[in-house]
């Protein structure tokens, strides 16, 4: 199987295991994190007042996991960012160039059946002035790092241990964990509070085989699954749900999850000269 400099460095067989520890580590300290800022955002009722106070805190605990990632690649293991995936090699730009096409067709086809069928309501919260800048800062920040951690920590490691289709089912159900909202499942036990974390958390699953099979795909290469990441929030976040029942929402999750097995399959159309890595086994 291919793989990047990370593997001959970090991945020997004799430190394969804790490395995958180190992974494990990493996800439960990140998700640990991420849910201390709902928690508290419950208490202060961020969400209420998600602008500027909330937005701010938000992007402050991304960046915390951003730094955790970093002491994770640097100190710990020793490697670079280069090495996990972040690498301008081969045919990088058709990658990028995918993963800006496919999120491309995501957003459009979510955003006209949801809105036509499904009955969610789009528009803006911030002047368009605001929101811009701020988002495409923060959509890299988001995409930089779960991209890092999820495909180019975890499922790099666990593709020294497993074979390619297990470490990616194990990947994503992983980036499914870390986006359940576990502090509000904790208070309001309701069956549609559950339903819509259990549709959120599948909806990731899904997200989480695409983005595995195209890094896996372009020979552990991280910068197409970052361009995808990075398309799909900034372009969908301007339309953001207001006042929309639960249930629409969770449509509109089951919607994305198919878009997401429809774009695996699109991946596999495209010709193999255009990667640089053979199909799961």
């Amino acid at each position: 199987m291919v793989g990047g400099e990370l593997n001959a460095q970090l991945m020997s067989p004799s430190t394969s295991s804790s490395d995958v520890r180190g992974s494990l580590l990493l996800f439960s300290l990140l998700t640990g994190l991420l849910q201390a800022f709902w928690l508290v955002s419950m208490k202060f009722n961020l969400f209420i007042n998600y602008y500027p106070v909330g937005f701010i805190a938000h992007v402050l605990v991304y960046l915390a996991e951003f730094a955790l990632l970093y002491v994770y690649v640097k100190i710990i293991t020793k490697g670079s960012l280069h090495q996990l995936g972040f690498k301008r090699e081969s045919r990088w730009r058709s990658y990028v160039a995918i993963g800006f096409a496919l999120a491309t067709f995501h957003n459009i086809v979510t955003f006209i059946i949801s809105a036509t069928l499904i009955g969610l309501r789009y528009g803006y919260i911030l002047p368009v002035y605001i929101h811009i800048p701020a988002y495409f800062v923060f959509a890299w920040v988001i995409s930089i790092l779960e991209e890092g951690i999820f495909r180019g920590c975890i499922l790099g490691q666990l593709l020294r241990k497993y074979r390619s289709t297990t470490a990616v089912i194990i990947s994503s159900i992983m980036f499914g964990l870390y986006h359940i909202y576990y502090v509000p499942l904790i208070f309001f036990r309701g069956p549609i509070e559950i339903l819509f974390q259990v549709s959120y958390a599948f909806h990731s699953f899904t997200a989480g085989l695409f983005l595995g099979y195209f890094y896996h795909k372009t020979g552990e290469n991280l910068l197409g699954p970052v361009a995808y990441h990075f398309s799909s929030i900034f372009f969908n976040v301007p339309f953001l749900w207001i006042e929309v029942a639960p249930v629409a929402q969770i449509a509109a999750h089951q919607l994305s999850s198919i878009l997401n097995f429809v774009q695996i399959l699109i991946l596999r159309l495209i010709r193999r000269e255009v990667f640089d890595s053979p199909e799961l086994v």
